[in-house]
């Protein structure tokens, strides 16, 4: 598969099953919350590796590393450096914003099970609904 944005073109795509949850929490405010714990080197693991995943494919096929490894290994040096933290910051800082002002979040509602087992299906897009309704996300 081939992307074309501008001159450059990507020829990788990274399939994930979108009924399965990333992160731990759902919503626009949370989800941005914990990106930026992710910059901060505190962020949920499968969302860690996903992004580290990705930037890495992306300097590959910028030629700007010469393997995943290596790739891999600089974007991790820019996370636990705190560099792509300030870089976030900037560009934030850039649009007259603030990264520590608070995020607009509906309120927690926290999900337990009644009985023990094993999730074995989720459906995202009535999940992604429920939250909209609830405050978490956005209609537009």
């Amino acid at each position: 598969m081939c992307f074309q944005l501008g001159c450059f073109a990507w020829d990788f795509a990274v399939i994930t099953d979108m009924n399965q949850p990333l992160g731990n929490m759902i919503g626009n405010g949370g989800e941005v919350d914990e990106s930026v714990d992710l910059l901060r080197g505190e962020g949920p693991a499968d969302v860690t590796e996903l992004t580290i995943h990705l930037a890495a494919q992306l300097l590959l096929n910028a030629g700007v590393q010469p393997d995943m490894d290596a790739a891999r290994k600089k974007i991790d040096g820019v996370i636990q450096s705190g560099e792509a933290l300030t870089k976030l910051s900037e560009m934030i800082q850039n649009h007259s914003g603030d990264l520590d002002a608070p995020r607009e979040r509906g309120a927690e509602n926290v999900v337990k099970a009644y009985d023990e087992g094993f999730v074995s299906r989720i459906d995202a897009e009535r999940v992604g609904l429920a939250v909209i309704e609830m405050g978490g996300g956005r209609s537009k």
